[in-house]
């Protein structure tokens, strides 16, 4: 309950405190002067669907979604702040602006990258703006041209590319894993880790040679280029694309929201200012469309990841509903071993489990189109570090020991569950429909082991 007098306790993330960390920024970079940062722990249904409707109605942005089981993120502007507390009252809820958020890095970050005008190489102690993100892919066929090739998928709305690299060894056919980051463009630690990705199957190829003659990657480092790039010269927590909604002061739409299932159900934005705004129509946006199309003409993909930020959380579908996915509890076994795996390199800690059981129901993501409509077995949303502490302004010292424990991880998932005695899976799915219902066949297969596995799911 928030009273008269409990209000000076709550410790603000104030324009004081935002102006000495960002004073120095250019003057085109947004200061968030007077914005606050309050950490609530929901404990109802009915809670989660009056945050959620304000989210949706662009009062707040949540920045950390954690349903009833964790904590939620909410940023709060200053012309907001006053319905906030009202909707804190009502729903009986106290709350704290957060005391220890190290807002410092958001200077830091901008201004020097302003001022630096050195050309750099590409290392995993410093984050990369998009022209320098591109310029080290380009270089890398021209390395490994046996290895690696970076295309186009498509463009975004402001005509970028939209670039992705294929890594693997030999032309036979074989399983394709799909990984992508920078959905959304202030989660920086996500392309900065599944560039990591990229480095490590290429400049130690010989080292992964039998994942590379197994497997085929493709890997798209930036999503959202044009919001990543407005993220660097404007606006460092901007998360949406740049379309400008047409009659509307508000631009953007959350590319985790336009994708058509259930689209336009729950956690879905619909006022325009919404960080998580839905778009005008399934699919609208160009970002969406030029993924859509690359994984319906890609059937080899069987395996998918997007990257996000932050929370330290693996999932897996569904996101809009409760029921479980057709291969849930072999998705969740290699999900655990996975998140095993990432705990023993330096003991960080992760959630795991499906959406719905970490957030309230979210419609319209792309980890529950990739399985439901491109037919992928195992999809997963990865939410990296960290909790809370720095949020999306991640410093550069984590990048490495975050790429370090995460991509031992998603060798682990792609292997599957093979033991370590045995040769990596060759790993084939087929489809097929029968009587209204559709009947799956997952193959895993070894030297000397072959398992069958079949899964018959009503369509729902």
């Amino acid at each position: 309950m928030v009273t008269k007098s409990s209000l000076p306790y709550w410790t603000t993330v104030t324009a004081m405190i935002l102006l000495k960390f960002i004073a120095t920024v250019h003057s085109e970079i947004k200061t968030y002067e007077g914005y606050e940062l309050y950490r609530l722990q929901l404990t109802t249904k009915a809670q989660v669907e009056a945050l959620w409707k304000l989210q949706s109605d662009g009062e707040v942005d949540l920045w950390k979604e954690g349903g009833t089981k964790s904590k939620t993120d909410v940023f709060v502007a200053p012309d907001k702040k006053e319905k906030f507390v009202a909707f804190l009252t009502q729903n009986s809820l106290s709350g704290n602006a957060v005391e220890n958020v190290d807002l410092k890095p958001w200077r830091d970050e901008l201004s020097t990258r302003r001022n630096n005008k050195t050309p750099r190489g590409m290392s995993w102690n410093d984050y990369y703006n998009l022209d320098e993100i591109y310029k080290w892919l380009d270089t890398l066929p021209k390395k490994f041209p046996d290895l690696a090739k970076v295309e186009s998928m498509g463009k975004s709305y402001e005509g970028r590319e939209i670039k992705f690299i294929t890594i693997t060894l030999g032309s036979s056919s074989k399983p394709g894993i799909l990984i992508n980051s920078l959905f959304h463009s202030r989660e920086w630690i996500t392309g900065a880790v599944v560039t990591y990705f990229i480095n490590e199957l290429t400049t130690k190829h010989t080292e992964y040679e039998k994942l590379l003659r197994n497997y085929r990657f493709y890997i798209v480092p930036v999503v959202n280029p044009d919001g990543y790039v407005f993220s660097w010269t404007d606006d460092r927590m901007w998360r949406k694309n740049r379309n400008p909604n047409e009659g509307d002061e508000c631009k953007g739409v959350d590319l985790e929201r336009n994708f058509d299932i259930d689209w336009g159900g729950a956690g879905a934005g619909v006022s325009k200012c919404s960080d998580s705004y839905l778009g005008p129509s399934p699919c609208s946006e160009k970002e969406c469309q030029a993924l859509v199309k690359f994984m319906l003409d890609h059937k080899d993909i069987t395996d998918y990841y997007s990257f996000h930020s932050y929370g330290q959380i693996w999932m897996t579908p569904w996101s809009y509903t409760r029921k479980k996915a057709f291969n849930d509890e072999e998705t969740f076994a290699v999900m655990k071993k996975a998140v095993k795996t990432l705990n023993s390199i330096h003991g960080t800690d992760y959630k795991f489990g499906s959406s719905t059981d970490v957030y309230s129901p979210i419609a319209g993501t792309v980890e529950d189109w990739a399985m439901e409509t491109a037919k992928v077995n195992y999809s997963y949303c990865i939410e990296l570090r960290d909790k809370g502490t720095h949020g999306f302004a991640l410093p550069p010292e984590y990048i490495l020991p975050s790429a370090e424990e995460m991509w031992p991880a998603i060798v682990s998932s792609v292997q599957k569950l093979t033991s370590s005695s045995r040769e990596e899976d060759s790993f084939n799915s087929k489809n097929s429909r029968t009587n209204g219902r559709e009947v799956r066949l997952l193959c895993l297969g070894s030297a000397s082991t072959l398992i069958l596995m079949s899964t018959v799911l009503a369509k729902f």
